[in-house]
């Protein structure tokens, strides 16, 4: 259970190229990303034409949660589609991040909803976090 409700000002969003620095930076901010993730400014190119791609791909979405204008968390869902369970599509929610200093507001768990609501909308059958 969080601490404290999320802020009733928190927006959840889908990522915009602007909020593409935060979001390496939050990816980088915990031991594992902190080894793995560039966050320089200005960032490596490749950063830019993984979001064009995720951008455009219809079976992906990348959400933030957004504070005041600014991404405090971030999350990426790839929809899967399968010919299990009667050709049913599959939910992959990967790249969970939230601020260090957001954290334990609950902002998190109401991203994690907004994805298992957007889940549903499409049917999925079946969730992959």
């Amino acid at each position: 259970m969080p601490a404290e409700p999320p802020p009733a000002d928190l927006i959840l969003r889908a990522a915009t190229r602007a909020d593409l620095p935060t979001i390496v930076g939050l990816l980088a901010d915990d031991a594992l990303g902190a080894g793995r993730e560039v966050a320089s400014d200005p960032l490596p190119g490749a950063y830019l034409s993984a979001f064009e791609a995720i951008d455009a791909d219809p079976s992906n979405e990348l959400l933030v949660a957004d504070r005041d204008g600014c991404a405090v968390a971030v999350l990426q869902i790839t929809w899967i589609s399968g010919l299990t369970r009667t050709g049913g599509t599959r939910a992959l929610i990967e790249g969970v991040r939230v601020a260090r200093t957001a954290r334990g507001a609950g902002i998190g768990h109401r991203l994690l909803e907004r994805a298992i609501a957007l889940a549903q909308e499409r049917g999925c059958a079946q969730g992959c976090v």
